[in-house]
């Protein structure tokens, strides 16, 4: 089955909610809640021995990009090979507020994405 790259993405966004609240760098509002929920989400729906051992991991050091990259991998392999997981994973996303996405293609590209802010510059040369 052949899955649209963009769905990869996600992965990204998850292990960005993930790793501040498990760090404790967000101890209450909405970006813990998303935090707390996406892990623990997670904890339930990655079942593989690997994807145990990287949960366990991120548990322990959470600022690692090792086991940040690694959790990516594993939230990657599920993205594309079980679309529950994928569409579960969306609405996750989607109620935690975090469903931005861009693709660029090309030469020389520049992309700019802003959530939640009420006063920006961007300056593009």
């Amino acid at each position: 089955m052949t899955v649209d790259p963009s769905v990869f993405e996600m992965a990204g966004t998850v292990v960005a909610l993930v790793g501040p609240y498990l760090a404790g760098k967000v101890a209450e509002g909405a970006a813990a809640e998303a935090g707390k929920k996406a892990f623990e989400w997670l904890n339930n729906k990655l079942t593989s021995a690997g994807a145990r051992e990287v949960l366990e991991e991120i548990e322990k050091n959470p600022e690692d990009e090792i086991n940040r990259e690694a959790l990516e991998v594993e939230i990657k392999k599920a993205l594309r090979r079980n679309e529950a997981f994928r569409e579960g994973l969306a609405e996750l996303l989607k109620e935690a507020g975090t469903t931005q996405s861009m693709t660029l293609t090309g030469d020389g590209n520049k992309g700019v994405q802003i959530a939640n802010s009420s006063n920006v510059t961007v300056d593009i040369d």
